[in-house]
């Protein structure tokens, strides 16, 4: 869109001379007031627009979705053999605007999309009206009382009703100020009533629409009114029917419906759990999130990574059924047990605990002259006062080796002596997904030293392990964690270790993460 240079100047002089030089001052200050809010408006539906268009064609990148051919497809028509000049000033704007969201595939996600991205509020305002504007057609008198034009809605619940618009904007710029019937969506701005993105339709097309109205007892009807508003659609873009899909009933045919709300959580648990997952080394989102959450600036990162996800797997599946409440980011990390700010639920106070748990060396200790028993709080206060020392490097990366550890089993629940909590129900694959990668690369290498005869395991559980290593050569006081290939599932391999077996070795590594610094 680019305003047209000049236009306000020359119509304020072409009204004055049309009213033999004399105008009222209230009148001039109204006239102007008008042409004020029109260049305004006219600028930021200028950036507004190409932002849209840049995040619609995002999504097609990142959803492999657009929303342009889910319109054209909804409405029944073919969007390759329509004219260009259509496309672009008709059913862009269709795919972008208006509040027919729920009923075009992906466009309701779309238009929250573009809302998080602007950074101009009052772009911000402007898109909020247009998501919410009503399509409408109307007749257009231009100049009425020397200042507003008047638009009479040939249809919907507003027929009838005379608008004082302060001016008619086109995708490109002022739209002409010809009289007409022309289709657009109404907003106001700054008090002012505007047809947005408004397109006047030659003569075939008018004809058409008043003939397609005209078939219409009760478009007066809010609802029948939305229903009637993409076959409406289609009669404007072709009026002759030459482009519409050849499919029996091909506007049903176009609809799709979207997932039920629990659905669409669930894929996206499902894609976030994919997008953090390291299958390398078999790492996943928790250890992404353990080894971020002390950190104000990846954990910010973090979140906007998880609202894109959370976006794109809206619009790719269509948005949300008519009426449900959007997905929160609470809810996709729940089974993380971290909250919408990227905090996990449950955190330990480390610098109580005792020093001992840093499992420092007694040159380290000597060099701070602390005991084991004294808190950590008190060494990490002897390193803010000695930066330079070389223990102050081995104590801060002890620290920050045992608050990860910490971070870690606390994304699974356990804090605090608190119970390993059963799988949820709606990410059941995360609550059993194996644990164990996830410590060889997060936790102090002499966890991995421990032998399985220190898991917290119940007497069957540990009979079976027990019998299971021995068939193979192996004694359960002396195999190690780190001595298991892989991640705990490959016990199964071992003769009587069943799968239920891994699933409680698990659960012990998991309560073992918790105490095995107090041991």
């Amino acid at each position: 869109m680019s305003p047209m240079k000049g236009s306000s100047s020359q119509a304020r002089e072409r009204r004055v001379n049309e009213e033999d030089g004399v105008v009222s001052l209230c009148a001039y200050r109204r006239m102007r007031a008008v042409e004020e809010s029109t260049e305004q408006l006219t600028g930021l539906l200028e950036e507004l627009h190409r932002q849209a268009i840049d995040i619609h064609n995002e999504i097609i990148e990142r959803a492999e979705l657009s929303v342009l051919t889910e319109l054209c497809r909804s409405c029944g028509v073919i969007l390759d053999l329509v004219d260009r000049d259509l496309q672009a000033a008709v059913l862009t704007p269709a795919a972008l605007y208006g509040n027919s969201g729920q009923r075009i595939f992906g466009k309701k996600p779309l238009q929250n999309w573009v809302l998080r991205k602007l950074k101009c509020p009052q772009q911000v305002r402007v898109m909020t009206a247009l998501t919410e504007a009503e399509f409408r057609i109307v007749e257009y008198e231009p100049r009425l009382d020397g200042n507003y034009g008047q638009a009479v809605p040939l249809a919907g619940p507003w027929r009838g009703e005379p608008q004082q618009v302060a001016g008619l904007i086109s995708r490109c710029a002022m739209a002409s100020a010809r009289p007409g019937v022309y289709c657009g969506w109404s907003i106001n701005f700054e008090g002012q009533d505007f047809i947005i993105f408004a397109h006047r339709l030659d003569r075939s097309r008018e004809v058409a629409v008043r003939d397609f109205l005209g078939a219409y007892d009760d478009l007066a009807d809010p609802a029948v009114w939305r229903r009637a508003e993409l076959r409406l659609l289609r009669t404007i873009i072709d009026p002759e029917g030459r482009h519409q899909s050849t499919m029996p009933n091909g506007l049903r045919r176009g609809l799709r419906l979207p997932p039920s709300r629990r659905g669409l959580l669930l894929s996206i648990r499902r894609a976030l759990w994919r997008q953090f997952a390291e299958p390398t080394q078999g790492l996943t989102i928790h250890a992404h999130i353990a080894a971020l959450v002390d950190d104000e600036a990846a954990r910010a990162a973090f979140l906007d990574e998880v609202a894109e996800i959370v976006e794109t797997v809206t619009i790719k599946s269509g948005g949300l059924p008519l009426g449900a409440q959007s997905v929160a980011l609470d809810e996709v990390l729940r089974p993380f047990y971290t909250d919408h700010q990227g905090r996990l639920w449950c955190r330990a106070d480390l610098r109580a605990r005792p020093l001992s748990h840093l499992l420092l060396d007694v040159s380290t200790l000597e060099a701070m002259g602390l005991g084991e028993e004294q808190p950590i709080g008190a060494a990490l206060e002897w390193t803010e006062k000695n930066p330079d020392h070389q223990a102050t490097k081995i104590i801060d990366a002890a620290y920050m080796t045992y608050r990860i550890e910490q971070n870690l089993v606390a994304t699974y629940g356990l804090c605090c002596g608190r119970d390993v909590p059963e799988p949820s129900d709606e990410l059941s694959f995360a609550g059993r997904s194996p644990v164990l990668p996830n410590f060889k690369v997060l936790f102090d290498d002499r966890f991995l030293e421990q032998p399985l005869s220190s898991l917290p395991l119940d007497g069957a559980d540990r009979t079976r392990l027990k019998r299971g290593l021995a068939s193979n050569g192996h004694d359960l006081e002396v195999f190690c964690l780190g001595d298991i290939p892989g991640d705990e599932r490959k016990l199964a391999r071992f003769d009587g270790v069943s799968h239920a077996t891994c699933n409680a070795v698990r659960r012990a590594i998991l309560q073992l993460g918790l105490q095995w610094r107090s041991l």
